[in-house]
């Protein structure tokens, strides 16, 4: 019995889809006003990446640039300001007195040390 079983052809059912209504030529003629845009959109972005980068460089305070470098990683833009958040650690870390830099009040001290460690070992380095 078991010799019949296996010996037997089965047939597998063909589905029948319908044929698919998405045509290359259809998707091509649909328009939305963000592809009409596009170049504006691109340009403003753009230029909200230059306002960022010309943030980096009026921070002056060690707290200021830690907090900028924090916001834009919360944000998930830290991908495209990789090199301005290299330069801005690299600079905080070669200061001869950083803990006097990091912030001038005591009450801040563990904060910032905090914010600049958690920084560094985000960032590697």
């Amino acid at each position: 019995m078991k010799s019949e079983v296996c010996n037997m052809a089965s047939e597998r059912q063909s589905a029948h889809y319908k044929p698919n209504i998405w045509k290359y030529d259809f998707l091509q003629s649909l328009t939305s006003k963000y592809y009409e845009e596009e170049e504006y959109y691109r340009s403003r972005a753009e230029k909200l990446k230059g306002d960022v980068k010309h943030l980096f460089v009026e921070a002056v305070e060690v707290l200021a640039k830690l907090e900028l470098i924090d916001t834009i990683r919360k944000l998930g833009l830290s991908n495209l300001f990789e090199d301005e958040i290299r330069e801005a650690l690299d600079t905080i870390a070669s200061m001869e007195n950083i803990i006097e830099n990091l912030c001038g009040a005591e009450e801040d001290l563990l904060y910032v040390t905090a914010l600049y460690f958690r920084l560094l070992r985000q960032a590697r380095l």
